[in-house]
């Protein structure tokens, strides 16, 4: 019985991938489309936006169509993360790292600032002025 439901499993994955990516080079068609009417250059942010509008609408239709709750979905969703993560570790690497890096940047400038004393510096100024008379 676990081998059907595996299967089951496998098979909807292989749909919801094939539908997600018809999905987004259909979003993409369309975009551009649009995009050449207006002269404006369409961006991977702009795709990224109407796919979550359409996911969010498909999962919405599924969870009311048939009767399944949000965190049934959830749960799914986050045994799929863990299987993903344990085939490829580094899947979810570029985000995270984008996240890590600005933080770090951020704490720079932050500590960067602090460590100015511009009070040494006048003196030191003042001390060069007197050499030079």
């Amino acid at each position: 019985m676990g081998k059907r439901a595996a299967e089951k499993i496998a098979d909807s994955l292989a749909m919801l991938l094939e539908g997600y990516n018809e999905l987004k080079e259909n979003l993409k068609e369309e975009l551009s489309v649009v995009s050449e009417d207006e002269d404006e250059e369409i961006e991977d942010q702009d795709v990224d936006a109407a796919m979550v509008t359409e996911v969010k609408a498909a999962i919405e239709t599924a969870l009311e169509s048939e009767d399944y709750s949000p965190e049934l979905l959830g749960s799914a969703i986050a045994v799929m993360t863990e299987a993903l993560e344990e085939i490829d570790p580094t899947v979810f690497e570029s985000s995270e790292d984008e996240d890590e890096k600005e933080e770090e940047t951020d704490e720079y400038d932050d500590e960067d600032d602090e460590d100015i004393d511009y009070e040494e510096d006048d003196d030191d100024l003042e001390e060069y002025e007197e050499e030079d008379e």
